[in-house]
């Protein structure tokens, strides 16, 4: 033994298993209890413990109360359908910290608004609009400038495919209309919708913006 030596205390680690789904969970929470029983060994069986987090003991308004973003990620994975996910996500605006706007918005455009649709997505700006007639927040400004570039890059599309009166000169100016979207870092499948350029050219072409710069 090291003379001089100092005893360390550490903070203490709880294992934790957080379940998503809706069936009842009925596996054992001990690791001791899942062990063979032993003569030779059983003293040295783990008697640990973790601690179970299940979404479906939870209520919608239990959970906004928290008002954390590890709550928000359980209440997304507790809605069943689309049109459930979009009136949580309203009362999650309605109820959010102002320091966690930036990543509520974040998870809105990345995760939220592909699940949902375009339809529940302009309600959901709606709705904001509604909620914040003066003085616009950074997550307000943040979804509504995404959505004003797409419906931007829409009218870029249309404009130039009716100025292009034969097949190549449409074709040309979709590729140069995706260049421009690509170099906004609009989403690929976005671009692919508004274009009708397939996803393995667009990928291809924002792999040769990256290899040039």
């Amino acid at each position: 033994m090291l003379k001089g030596r100092i005893e360390q205390t550490y903070p203490i680690v709880v294992p934790t298993v957080i379940y998503t789904g809706f069936q009842k969970w009925n596996a054992k929470t001990n690791f001791g209890e899942k062990q063979y029983n032993s003569k030779l060994y059983g003293e040295y069986k783990i008697n640990l413990g973790y601690n179970l987090i299940a979404i479906q003991n939870y209520s919608f308004e239990e959970l906004l109360e928290k008002r954390s973003l590890f709550a928000i990620g359980m209440i997304i994975e507790k809605c069943r359908t689309k049109e459930e996910l979009s009136e949580q996500i309203i009362q999650i605006i309605e109820n959010i910290r102002e320091e966690d706007k930036k990543e509520l918005a974040q998870i809105i455009k990345n995760i939220v608004v592909p699940q949902i649709g375009k339809e529940n997505s302009k309600k959901i700006l709606e709705k904001i609009k509604e909620k914040e007639m003066v003085g616009m927040s950074p997550l307000t400004k943040m979804l509504l400038d995404w959505e004003k570039e797409k419906e931007e890059a829409k009218a870029i599309s249309r404009k130039e495919g009716k100025v292009e009166g034969r097949k190549k000169g449409k074709i040309e100016a979709m590729l140069e209309t995706a260049q421009k979207l690509l170099e906004r870092k609009m989403n690929i499948d976005d671009i692919q919708e508004i274009t009708g350029i397939s996803k393995e050219k667009l990928e291809n072409m924002q792999k040769g913006m990256v290899m040039k710069s």
